[in-house]
């Protein structure tokens, strides 16, 4: 009786080890293990495109026709939580639009963005949100009116009246600074790739598009050229941020490697002089007309 007991009992302090061991690994590898990164898949795309293979760890120069500045900001946040100290993995996931991104962070889904934020979004669920030193000070971020190639050559200022554009409501900065314009119409869409859509399809006359590094600052966008509409060009009001989520079990430690290493690459200039060699600071539109003046 008594060895039978002890045999019971052994196998139940077997098998509660063995849950143990369960548990704890499931827990370590589901909050743990790494930090998720959540990016739209197009940038996403763009970024693979870009690195060619290469370590994104190494990369110091960003020239090139087409680098958008979400590339840009994928490749310093990595090198920033290296610098910082934060060796755990880091995994891409992925959500269509900034709104939806803005959301599944506050809430704890993923660690991360990829990709920066205005920071008045960001304050409106501080709570929620670690939110780094200034990536795009007050007045840097200049855009274009971009549209398809054989119409920006045609376009000029005074044809602003007649125009339609495409933008989103949730994309507060881009929305307010079109607002100012004197425009036929402001169209509201969520998606980049609608926004896209329209416009290669002629049923909207532009859309907003950072500046690049392309000698004519064209971009190619699903097979066709963009191009700016000359000697024009707004700013987006706001400084821009990387945001961590307060809700994730990382997000602390995540935050302060972020901060140490976002210090290291401010004081080698770095992140300037990426966004230098990109064109999204581009000294070949310093002496366009900005129609909306701060």
């Amino acid at each position: 009786m008594i060895s039978s007991f002890k045999h019971i009992l052994v196998n139940a302090i077997v098998r509660a080890s063995y849950l143990y061991i369960l548990v704890s690994f499931f827990v370590f590898y589901s909050t743990d293990a790494f930090a998720n990164i959540v990016i739209e898949r197009s940038g996403y795309k763009s970024y693979v495109a870009f690195l060619k293979d290469r370590d994104p760890l190494t990369i110091t120069e960003f020239s090139g026709s087409n680098t958008p500045r979400s590339v840009i900001e994928l490749i310093l946040l990595q090198q920033a939580l290296h610098l910082g100290g934060y060796d755990k993995p880091l995994k891409f996931e992925f959500a269509p639009n900034y709104a939806r991104i803005l959301r599944h962070v506050a809430q704890g889904t993923y660690a991360l963005s990829g990709s920066t934020a205005w920071k008045h979004d960001l304050e409106n669920d501080a709570k929620s949100y670690y939110i780094s030193q200034e990536i795009i000070k007050s007045g840097m971020f200049e855009a274009g009116l971009y549209t398809t190639f054989d119409k920006a050559n045609q376009l000029t200022e005074e044809d602003l009246p007649n125009l339609t554009a495409v933008s989103s409501r949730f994309w507060v900065a881009d929305w307010r600074a079109l607002s100012q314009l004197p425009l036929k119409a402001l169209y509201d869409v969520p998606s980049w790739s609608s926004m896209l859509d329209m416009v290669l399809s002629n049923r909207i006359d532009f859309l907003l598009q950072p500046f690049n590094g392309s000698e004519d600052l064209t971009v190619v966008s699903k097979g066709t050229r963009l191009a700016p509409i000359k000697n024009i060009k707004l700013i987006l009001v706001g400084t821009r941020h990387f945001y961590v989520s307060k809700n994730h079990p990382e997000g602390e430690a995540i935050y302060k490697a972020l901060e140490k290493g976002l210090t290291q690459l401010k004081q080698q200039n770095r992140i300037e002089k990426a966004f230098k060699q990109s064109g999204f600071i581009n000294e070949k539109v310093a002496d366009w007309k900005t129609l909306n003046p701060q």
